[in-house]
C-alpha cells in the first residue's frame, strides 16, 4: 500500500465526514462550530500560501476577514445587494487592500511585513469603531440574512454545507498551486531571492502576488462568516484572532495540503469539544497546543506525512538518461542562438562607504572563449562580477553586452537580457528538485526535458528527482551550472566554482567551462585554482585593489612581474628582527583533516611551532590556511591530534583562549559599536580586573593612536586603526601564542608595514607567532620557519629564507610556470628585497 494510496483514501475520508458532519449535526451550535472551522480553513489555506510557501509573515489576516465580512454585511443589509453579488467584492476589497499594503513592505528584509500587518489589523479595527454611520460602531451589524437562492432563504445547515464546500474548493486551489509553476516559483524566492533574481524572477512581484491572493482567501472567508454568525462587530477580529490563525497554519502543517483543515479543527472546534472541562478547559488546550508544537515541531500534517513517506525508494537515473545524446542536444540547443556578443565593462567603479572597491575597471570579455579574472584576496574581482550581473549599482561607469546597456543594479533584468551566474557559495532552490532548479530557468515554452538535457551537459548523473537541499557539494555546482544555462544567457558569470572541489572534479569542470563556451556563449570566471584558470581560460584580467593590473593572453598574464608580485606580495624593506627560538614545541597538529560540511579542506596536515617564533603559513586563496587556523583555536571540528604545550587541550576557542592561544581574525572582526576601550576590555575579559585595568593602561601606550581614540567606536576607525585595535585587544588576554589570520587583508601597502613591524616587535619581546597571510613574500620575511599548503595539504615546510626563493611558493599560487627560469627570475627580483 503506498503512500499515494494512502493520502487518497484520507481525502475521500475527510470528504464523506464532512458532509455527514453538515448533514448530520445535531443542533446550531455544532453547526456553527463546523463553520467556523470551514472559514477558518479558508484562511489558513491562504496563509499556507503566503507563509509556507512563500515564507512571508503576517499578523494581520484578522484584518481582511474582518474587511470581507463588513463588506458583505454592510451592502446586504444597507444596500440591498445579493449577497451571491458581494461575494467577489468580499475577495477583490481585502486583494486590494493587501496590495496596498504589501507593495512598499516587501521591498525590505526582516520583519517589516509583519510589523505593517499588525498596524494594518489595529488601525482597520479603530475605523470600524469610529466609522459607526457605516459599520455600527461597537455594536457593529446586526440581522444579517442568510443568503437566498432564488425565492429561498438558505437555512444554516444549508449554508454552512455551502461554506464547506468553499473549503474544500480552497484546499483543492492550494494543491494545484503548490504543484504548478507559481507556487515552484514561491519556494524558489523563500530558498533564496538571491538566485532567483539570477535567472531573471522578480521576488517582489512574486511575494505580492502571493499575498494579495492571501488576502482575498481571507476576506472570502470573512464573507462567509458574515451571514453564518447573523452579528459582527470590531471586538470579532481582534490581534488574538490572526495569532490564532497564524498558529492553525503552524500547528496544521506549513506547506502541507491538510495542514489547515487540521489547524482549523484543533483551533476552531476542540475549545469547543473541550467545554466540559469548565474552568480547565483552557488550560488543558493550552497543555495541548504546547505538546503538540514539542512533539511534532513540522505541524501534524507534517509529522503525518513524514511518517507515510518513509521507506519510499529512490528514483535513480537509468543509464538511458546518459545515454541518449542528452549532452549533444544541450550543446545544441545553447548554440542555436548564436555567437554572443562581447561583455564590456567601461569604465566602472564602486564605493562602500570610504572604501573604493573598484575603481576605473574596464575589460572586454570575448564570446566563444572563458575569460578568467584573477587577483589576490580583496582584489574586486567579485565586485566586478556582481556589478557585471546588475547585483551592485556601480557609483561609476557601466556595462553593455555588445551594444546593449545593461540596466545598472537589477539583476532579473540583467538575467533576462542574457546574463546568468553562479555564485561563491552555491545557492540552489533547496526545497525543490533538481529537475524544478533547472526547469524553473527555461524560457516560457521550453520542452521540459532541457532540463534533464542541460543536467547531462553540466556533468551532473544523479536522480534529477532527488531534493535539491540534500545534495552532496559537487552536484550542487553541477546543478547550478545546469540552471544557469537554462535561461539560454548569452554571457555566464561563474563564481570560484572550483571551490570544494577534487583534482579530478575540477578537470571536469574544466572541460564543461570549455564546453559551455563553445556554445557561443561568453564565460567570465572568477577563481582562485590558478591551474584551473590556465586549463580552462584563454584571456585573463589580472586585478589588485580594485584596478586592473594586467589582461591579455593567459600565460602572458600569469607571467607579468606584476601579477606575481600581487599574488606573492613585496617583502619590500621589512627586516626580520634577530631573535634566537627555542626547540620546546610548543603547539603541534599531526594528521590534521577539517573542512566545511560536506567540503573536505584540510588533509593530513602536520604543523609544529616552537616558543619564541614566528611561523608562516603560506599558500593561494582557498589553500586551507585560515581553515587550519580556526581549527588550532577550537572554532573548527578537526580529526587528528592537536596539542598544546604537550598535552590535548579541550578543543573550544574560549578554552583555548585561557589556554593561552589567542587569535586575530581575519578582517579584524572589532565590535564596531563599541568603543576602543570596551573593545580592549573584552580581550581581557578572562583576566582579574586588576589585571586588566593594568593591561589596558600598556595597549594604550604601545598603541597611541588607540589612546587617541580610545572614546570612539571601533567601527568609526580606519582600517589600519582597526588592525592594531584587532592585535591589541588579542593581547589584551595575555596569550602565549598569537595567531594572526591575513593582518594584510583590505589595507594600504603603508599600513601593512606598520602592522608587519608590529608583529616583528611582538615576537621580538619573545611571543610566539603564527602567522597566515596570503602575501608570501612579507609573511615570510619575519619568519622564522614557513609551511606551504596547496589544496589542504603541506607540499612545502621549512627555514623562511629558503622558501622565500622555493619555487614550490610560486606554483602554490600561480600553478605550473611555462617557463620555469624566467619565472624563478621573476619571483627573486620581487622578492630580493627580502
Amino acid at each position: 500500500m503506498n503512500r499515494q494510496f494512502l493520502v487518497r483514501m484520507g481525502w475521500i475520508i475527510a470528504a464523506l465526514a464532512a458532509a455527514g458532519a453538515v448533514g448530520l449535526a445535531p443542533n446550531t451550535y455544532w453547526l456553527y462550530l463546523l463553520g467556523m472551522t470551514a472559514a477558518y480553513a479558508i484562511v489558513g489555506t491562504g496563509l499556507n500560501l503566503l507563509i509556507g510557501l512563500s515564507g512571508q509573515v503576517s499578523l494581520g489576516h484578522a484584518g481582511f476577514y474582518a474587511v470581507g465580512a463588513y463588506v458583505t454585511a454592510i451592502l446586504t443589509t444597507r444596500y440591498g445587494l445579493s449577497y451571491w453579488a458581494t461575494l467577489p467584492l468580499c475577495m477583490l476589497v481585502p486583494a486590494a487592500l493587501g496590495a496596498l499594503l504589501a507593495a512598499p513592505a516587501l521591498r525590505v528584509k526582516g520583519p517589516y511585513l509583519a510589523m505593517v500587518t499588525i498596524a494594518f489589523g489595529l488601525v482597520l479595527q479603530n475605523v470600524l469603531i469610529e466609522a459607526e454611520p457605516l459599520t455600527g460602531g461597537f455594536n457593529g451589524i446586526s440581522n444579517i440574512d442568510k443568503p437566498m437562492l432564488g425565492p429561498i432563504a438558505l437555512s444554516l445547515r444549508a449554508h454552512v454545507g455551502v461554506m464547506v464546500g468553499f473549503a474544500a474548493l480552497s484546499l483543492l486551489a492550494y494543491a494545484w498551486m503548490a504543484r504548478s509553476r507559481f507556487g515552484r516559483l514561491l519556494r524558489a524566492v523563500r530558498d533564496s531571492e538571491i538566485a532567483a533574481k539570477s535567472i531573471g524572477i522578480n521576488p517582489w512581484r512574486i511575494k505580492t502576488a502571493v499575498f494579495v491572493v492571501s488576502a482575498a482567501l481571507a476576506g472570502l472567508a470573512g464573507g462567509l462568516f458574515a451571514p453564518m454568525a447573523g452579528f459582527i462587530s470590531p471586538e470579532n477580529f481582534d490581534l488574538l484572532l490572526s495569532i490564532q490563525f497564524l498558529l492553525l497554519v503552524i500547528l496544521g502543517g506549513l506547506e502541507t495540503r491538510a495542514g489547515p483543515l487540521v489547524g482549523a479543527l484543533v483551533i476552531a472546534a476542540l475549545p469547543e469539544a473541550l467545554s466540559g472541562l469548565a474552568e480547565y478547559r483552557l488550560l488543558f488546550f493550552g497543555t495541548l497546543l504546547f505538546l503538540i508544537l514539542a512533539v511534532m515541531p513540522k505541524g501534524v500534517a507534517g509529522t503525518v506525512g513524514r511518517l507515510l513517506s518513509r521507506g519510499t525508494p529512490t528514483k535513480r537515473l537509468s543509464t538511458s538518461f546518459v545515454a541518449q545524446g542528452r549532452a549533444e542536444r544541450a550543446h545544441a540547443w545553447l548554440a542555436a542562438r548564436g555567437p554572443s556578443d562581447p561583455l564590456i565593462a567601461d569604465n566602472l567603479g564602486i564605493q562602500f562607504g570610504g572604501l573604493k572597491a573598484v575603481d576605473n575597471m574596464s575589460l572586454h570579455a570575448r564570446a566563444g572563449v572563458v575569460t578568467g579574472l584573477i587577483g589576490p584576496n580583496g582584489a574586486g574581482k567579485t565586485s566586478v562580477l556582481n556589478m557585471l550581473g546588475g547585483f551592485y549599482r556601480p557609483t561609476e561607469g557601466g556595462v553593455r553586452l555588445g551594444q546593449l546597456a545593461l540596466p545598472a543594479g537589477r539583476s532579473e533584468a540583467c538575467a533576462r537580457a542574457g546574463i546568468a551566474r553562479t555564485f561563491q557559495t552555491t545557492l540552489l532552490f533547496d526545497s525543490l528538485t533538481v529537475f524544478e532548479n533547472v526547469a524553473l530557468a527555461l524560457p516560457g515554452g521550453s520542452d521540459p526535458s532541457l532540463a534533464h538535457d542541460l543536467l547531462v551537459f553540466a556533468g551532473y548523473q544523479g536522480d534529477p528527482d532527488h531534493p535539491a537541499g540534500d545534495l552532496p557539494f559537487v552536484d550542487r555546482r553541477m546543478v547550478e551550472i545546469a540552471r544557469a544555462l537554462a535561461t539560454r544567457p548569452r554571457a555566464l558569470l561563474l563564481d570560484e566554482p572550483a571551490a570544494g572541489l577534487g583534482k579530478n572534479e575540477k578537470l571536469v569542470l574544466a572541460a564543461t567551462l570549455s564546453r559551455i563556451a563553445s556554445c557561443g556563449l561568453t564565460v567570465v570566471l572568477v577563481e582562485h585554482d590558478i591551474p584551473l584558470v590556465m586549463q580552462a581560460c584563454t584571456d585573463l584580467v589580472a586585478m589588485e585593489n580594485g584596478r586592473v593590473l594586467s589582461t591579455g593572453a593567459a600565460e602572458s598574464v600569469r607571467n607579468d612581474p606584476a601579477v606575481i608580485a600581487a599574488y606573492l606580495g613585496v617583502s619590500g624593506n621589512i627586516a626580520r628582527t634577530p631573535r634566537k627560538p627555542a626547540q620546546e614545541v610548543v603547539l603541534e597538529a599531526q594528521g590534521l583533516a577539517a573542512g566545511y560540511g560536506q567540503i573536505g579542506v584540510l588533509e593530513d596536515v602536520s604543523v609544529q611551532v616552537r616558543r619564541h617564533e614566528v611561523v608562516a603559513v603560506v599558500g593561494a586563496n582557498g589553500a586551507g590556511k585560515s581553515t587550519l587556523m580556526r581549527a588550532f583555536t577550537g572554532l573548527l571540528s578537526s580529526t587528528g591530534s592537536i596539542l598544546l604545550n604537550g598535552k590535548a587541550p579541550q578543543l573550544r576557542p574560549d578554552r583555548m583562549a585561557r589556554a593561552g592561544l589567542v587569535m586575530v581574525p581575519e578582517g579584524r572582526q572589532v565590535f564596531p559599536r563599541l568603543s576602543v576601550r570596551d573593545n580592549l576590555l573584552l580581550g581581557g575579559y578572562a583576566t582579574p580586573a586588576a589585571v586588566r585595568q593594568h593591561n589596558l593602561e600598556l595597549m594604550l601606550a604601545r598603541f597611541p593612536r588607540l589612546a587617541e581614540r580610545v572614546e570612539h567606536d571601533a567601527g568609526l576607525l580606519s582600517g589600519g586603526e582597526q588592525q592594531m585595535l584587532a592585535i591589541a585587544r588579542g593581547l589584551m588576554a595575555m596569550p602565549t601564542i598569537i595567531i594572526f589570520d591575513e593582518p594584510s587583508l583590505g589595507l594600504a601597502p603603508k599600513i601593512v608595514h606598520v602592522v608587519y613591524e608590529t608583529i616583528d616587535a611582538l615576537a621580538a619581546d619573545g611571543m610566539t607567532v603564527m602567522l597566515v597571510d596570503q602575501f608570501a613574500a612579507m609573511a615570510l620575511a619575519i619568519a622564522d620557519r614557513g609551511y606551504v599548503l596547496t589544496h589542504g595539504r603541506v607540499v612545502a615546510d621549512g627555514p623562511a629564507q629558503t622558501l622565500l626563493n622555493d619555487a614550490s611558493v610560486r606554483t602554490a599560487y600561480l600553478g605550473e610556470a611555462a617557463n620555469e627560469s624566467s619565472n624563478n627570475a621573476a619571483v627573486t627580483a620581487q622578492t630580493g628585497a627580502a
